[in-house]
């Protein structure tokens, strides 16, 4: 699904499902969070970070807890990774069916989170490889920062639909009030 009626504002879309895994450290957290580093071939982001290691994006969600996407060809090998990088400190999970992507582009994005969200999109500190949760209309969103016009969105597959619907109209309002 795409909206792309306003593209010069924010554009709004589904792209194509990836694998969603999710880890967490219980015990060893410097051990663990240093077998990963070398497993994955990067540090883990710290709080209210995103990064890029290699195919795969790591979001911390919360303490102790990542996210990684990655393509579903990669999805498996990435599990036995983790799997196995954390060893007895902690698990790795697909998640894959319990959260849905949205993506929205272009330079009107900060201004359309600030409807309905619950936090402060507009701050310039809130850049590419942040992170932030809130909760719109009753339902937890988190959002991704993947560069300077683009920020992805995670909710449940439930109320995906709803949001992507939310922002389309908000979107329009925006664009009719330029």
């Amino acid at each position: 699904m795409t909206n792309a009626a306003h593209p010069d504002l924010v554009s709004l879309q589904t792209p194509e499902p990836s694998r969603l895994l999710r880890f967490e450290i219980w015990s060893g957290h410097k051990a663990a969070q240093a077998r990963l580093a070398k497993a994955l071939g990067g540090p883990l982001p710290g709080i209210c970070k995103s990064a890029d290691l290699g195919a795969a994006r790591l979001i911390w969600v919360e303490q102790n807890t990542w996210l990684v996407r990655t393509s579903p060809a990669d999805g498996d090998e990435t599990l036995a990774t983790l799997t196995k990088a954390l060893g007895k400190d902690g698990s790795a999970t697909d998640m894959s069916g319990a959260l849905r992507r949205l993506r929205i582009n272009g330079p009107g994005w900060r201004t359309l989170l600030t409807i309905g969200g619950v936090f402060d999109a507009e701050s310039p500190t809130f850049a590419p490889g942040c992170m932030a949760g809130t909760i719109v209309a009753h339902s937890p969103v988190r959002y991704d920062v993947i560069s300077e016009d683009c920020v992805d969105a995670y909710t449940p597959p439930s109320y995906s639909p709803d949001l992507f619907g939310f922002w389309c109209e908000a979107a329009e309002r925006l664009a009719k009030a330029r």
